[in-house]
């Protein structure tokens, strides 16, 4: 099994706070369920690899927790 994870159009960290923006991201994965997932993955003996699609310039970094 190839597993195919599609980062192209971000991961959300947390749940949305309006109504619009969850609508929006129904159908979308969670960054801590996502985790999970390959954590899971990564205990499959049916897992051979994983195939991750980055790109669009829509994956920001990390706030820097030393500069507030």
């Amino acid at each position: 099994m190839i597993l195919e994870l599609d980062l192209t159009e971000g991961v959300p960290e947390a749940p949305a706070t309006d109504p619009l923006s969850a609508v929006m991201s129904i159908r979308k994965i969670r960054l801590p369920d996502m985790i999970e997932g390959l954590r899971r993955a990564r205990e499959d003996d049916r897992v051979r690899a994983l195939v991750a699609k980055v790109g669009g310039g829509r994956i920001g970094l990390a706030p820097d927790a030393g500069n507030p």
